[in-house]
């Protein structure tokens, strides 16, 4: 049987214990000292006291008698600030992954590139028939949509999934769409504070995780995403959900968005999902949902 727990990799690093309240300054101080590295964050909480913090030193300071391969200013610059104390930090290093539906989507820091078909291939057959396909992020996000290019590492190539959350159900082409599965507890907050008859704003709707539970909740939802892609499953997902009464689609820049918002009156739903061309009328509404990560 193949040992997951050899794709970890285990550092043994250094940290300071300062003040909570010193972290910022400190952190420009120490700036190229600090650990950096993907999905870690260099000032974590100390287990010992809720009024210090732990900043993680990166792997290229290894003398912690002296602190000697951090230039002397910068640690006189700490020490007129607070006593500087040196602790031993373990860090593990792994991977970890999101589904959207049948599709995996790896987290791989660069550390376990090397490793990543062996990888694809034991979440794959640890999760079939569920999980039927295994994506990687290559490259860095250039398009103005916020949607990576994916690598196929297992499985098929199969990008168009469902998925379910809070009682909707969401259609979407994972490789034209922005869709991250660990927002749902964000989505079902925010829209737990909706009531029935409210007017909704959705700033950037993507393919509707707050406007079709917001209109399921009897919500009027304006609609807006500059993805052609995401306004179309949009679309799709208000027939699928039996909202569509309660949709009003716009594929627009945010900021022109806004101004048609602000131009025109109010309208009430009428039984028909409207797009930009289709419908010009919008108004007061209730909530504005300024939402982008």
């Amino acid at each position: 049987m193949l040992d997951e727990s050899k794709f970890d990799a285990h550092l043994q690093l250094w940290a300071l214990r300062i003040p909570r309240e010193l972290c910022k300054v400190a952190t420009k101080i120490l700036n190229g000292y600090l650990i950096d590295k993907p999905r870690i964050k260099p000032v974590t909480e100390d287990p010992t006291s809720e009024k210090n913090r732990y900043m993680i030193l990166s792997e290229r300071v290894q003398n912690c008698a002296d602190l000697s391969d951090i230039p002397s200013q910068k640690l006189d610059e700490l020490q007129t600030m607070c006593k500087i104390e040196v602790v031993p930090y373990s860090l593990t290093l792994g991977y970890s992954y999101w589904t959207a539906g049948h599709i995996a989507h790896l987290n791989i820091g660069d550390e376990l590139l090397p490793y990543k078909d062996v990888i694809a291939k034991v979440i794959y057959d640890k999760n079939r028939p569920r999980i039927q396909t295994i994506v990687n992020k290559v490259g860095t996000i250039a398009n103005e949509f916020r949607v990576p290019k994916f690598e196929i590492l297992a499985g098929k190539n199969d990008m168009i999934t469902e998925v379910k959350q809070y009682g909707a159900t969401f259609k979407l082409d994972y490789s034209l769409v922005y869709w991250n599965s660990r927002l749902e507890h964000e989505h079902l907050r925010l829209v737990s504070q909706f009531q029935a008859g409210e007017t909704i704003c959705d700033m950037f709707a993507g393919i509707g995780p707050f406007a079709i539970p917001a209109a399921q909740k009897g919500c009027l939802v304006y609609s807006n995403d500059l993805n052609p892609d995401s306004i179309r499953y949009l679309k799709v997902n208000a027939e699928i959900n039996k909202v569509n009464d309660h949709i009003r689609a716009y594929n627009m820049d945010g900021r022109k968005f806004i101004s048609v918002l602000m131009a025109v009156p109010t309208s009430p739903p009428n039984g028909t999902l409207k797009s930009e061309e289709q419908n010009s009328t919008a108004g007061a509404f209730s909530k504005l949902i300024y939402f982008s990560v």
